[in-house]
């Protein structure tokens, strides 16, 4: 018999590797297709109020390590942030060209 493989939401309230007070905000942002993989959380929704930082977050994808936010594509990623309102426009404009 086969086990059940947890949902996204599950693995990532049991991680040991993302710190406790991140979980919440990480769980906030999560999806139906948000993966988690090795405390690595990628594909979560971009918040409406990041598109006030720079237009050009919609070329980008958000994710979450066990150092905070990052943003994405499939050739680069940002270093990580606190939160996803901390991520700058220099970094998020210079990681939207890179898809």
């Amino acid at each position: 018999m086969a086990t059940k493989k947890p949902t996204t939401k599950e693995s990532i309230k049991s991680s040991r590797k993302i710190p406790a007070k991140l979980k919440p905000e990480i769980l906030k942002l999560a999806t139906a297709s948000s993966q988690y993989n090795n405390a690595v959380v990628t594909r979560l929704k971009i918040p409406a109020e990041m598109k006030t930082i720079s237009k050009k977050i919609e070329g980008c994808s958000l994710g979450a390590d066990e150092k905070g936010f990052f943003v994405y594509t499939h050739r680069a990623r940002s270093k990580s942030f606190s939160s996803p309102m901390k991520i700058d426009k220099k970094t998020i404009d210079y990681i939207e060209t890179t898809g």
